[in-house]
């Protein structure tokens, strides 16, 4: 045997390993940088692992696509170079960055993606149930103002659902939320009925819940349809339930095609007409009937939220709507000073005890600062918000460090067994 055919056949070996590890990556090291500690998850296109940067030791969420999926369309190695290197362009802070992408193996391919840790939209609202009005605009503005970013650059997600959606531990929602999977959907061969049927295996059933009609055909999909599955995750914060649902996908598919979006009546939840008409137009079947840009919609449904607050969600076993004292604090420092209803304008809102307006009227009966009283209040509010800014960043920076000091704890005593 010739050192050239020595030569090939070592190189098909090597190969041929390669492969067989990916098949159980953990432990082993992706293309010499990216160390697999374990999975995060798996869907149609492969698996998530979390895993370490050999060099830079930075941690990170490593996507490897499943050598069928690749197998089962030759033009993919080209569409997800292309795709990869234009999700990277899209730099918002809700949104997960893509940092790195590769080829292991001829038909190996993974992404590298910022690591959240946290959960799922999915788990937390599978947790938690149904949100009020104000606490799903809190998920809705940045989840929106993320995927407009991939918009303005002329990308559409086209997998939007609960799943894609990350809540990082720790931190508010405006910063927590992240969009995820950005340009993976358009990647994979068709999103239509029949390439549906044949994912039954592969973990998409969860897609076609959030899907818009067109979608279903893969015609004319744009941003529009990403207004459209961003609707549908709403109507589920709001409802606790999705809009379209049913035993076996072509009912679900006929239900996004032909059926009305269910009134909130239908779950015996309060009626809420400003909401309802907001979801009702973003569900539109035809594109052109939806809100045309996600601003559009978030101002939508800010103002209906507004209305809300002068017609409040009540209990319907109960008038009450409960709050503490503490939900109104004083305007400024008067310890001496006591104020009530007496004092000024009273207060006798039909949904609150007498109690409850009493506490309404002082709140907004004592008198307000100026001037010089005001610009001093705000200058120490400010200072104080410094030293809790300070102190959680402290706190971050210590739990960070217990955490790396507990991951090198850990190896060490892996290296020892």
């Amino acid at each position: 045997m010739n050192l050239s055919t020595l030569a090939k056949r070592n190189k098909i070996q090597l190969k041929l390993r390669k492969a067989m590890n990916l098949v159980n990556p953990i432990g082993q090291t992706l293309d010499g940088k990216y160390h697999i500690e374990r999975e995060l998850g798996k869907g149609g296109m492969g698996s998530v692992y979390r895993a370490k940067h050999v060099h830079l030791k930075s941690t990170h969420a490593v996507k490897i696509i499943s050598p069928e999926v690749v197998q089962s369309d030759p033009s993919l190695l080209v569409r997800f170079t292309q795709e990869a290197i234009l999700v990277a362009s899209v730099q918002h802070p809700n949104v997960v960055s893509v940092t790195d992408f590769g080829i292991e193996v001829a038909d190996t391919l993974y992404l590298v993606m910022e690591y959240i840790d946290g959960i799922s939209l999915e788990e937390m609202l599978r947790q938690d149930g149904a949100l009020t009005p104000a606490r799903a605009f809190e998920v809705l503005k940045p989840m929106a103002m993320g995927v407009s970013a991939a918009h303005k650059l002329g990308i559409t997600h086209r997998d939007l659902k609960p799943l894609n959606v990350m809540l990082r531990r720790g931190a508010p929602l405006a910063q927590a939320v992240k969009v995820l999977d950005f340009g993976l959907a358009k990647i994979k061969n068709t999103e239509s009925f029949s390439s549906l049927i044949l994912a039954k295996t592969t973990n998409l059933l969860g897609s076609p819940h959030y899907m818009p009609p067109e979608q279903w055909d893969n015609e004319n999909v744009d941003a529009r349809s990403d207004i459209y599955s961003i609707g549908v995750i709403l109507y589920r914060m709001l409802t606790g339930h999705l809009p379209f649902d049913g035993s076996s996908m072509p009912n679900i598919m006929f239900q996004h095609m032909q059926a009305a979006v269910p009134a909130f009546a239908a779950f015996d939840l309060p009626p809420a007409p400003a909401i309802e008409a907001v979801l009702q137009r973003a569900l539109e079947k035809q594109q052109d009937k939806r809100f045309q840009t996600l601003d559009e919609m978030l101002s939508a449904y800010e103002q209906a939220l507004v209305s809300t607050r002068e017609h409040p969600f009540v209990d319907p076993n109960s008038k009450t709507v409960s709050f503490r004292e503490e939900s109104f604090p004083p305007l400024h420092a008067a310890p001496t000073q006591a104020w009530s209803a007496a004092d000024g304008k009273s207060y006798n809102l039909p949904y609150l005890d007498s109690n409850q307006n009493e506490i309404l009227a002082t709140y907004f009966n004592q008198p307000k600062p100026t001037g010089a009283e005001i610009n001093e209040q705000l200058e120490q509010r400010f200072i104080d918000a410094q030293g809790r800014a300070e102190e959680a960043r402290t706190k971050v920076s210590q739990a960070d460090k217990l955490a790396e000091e507990f991951n090198e704890a850990q190896r060490a005593a892996e290296t020892a067994r």
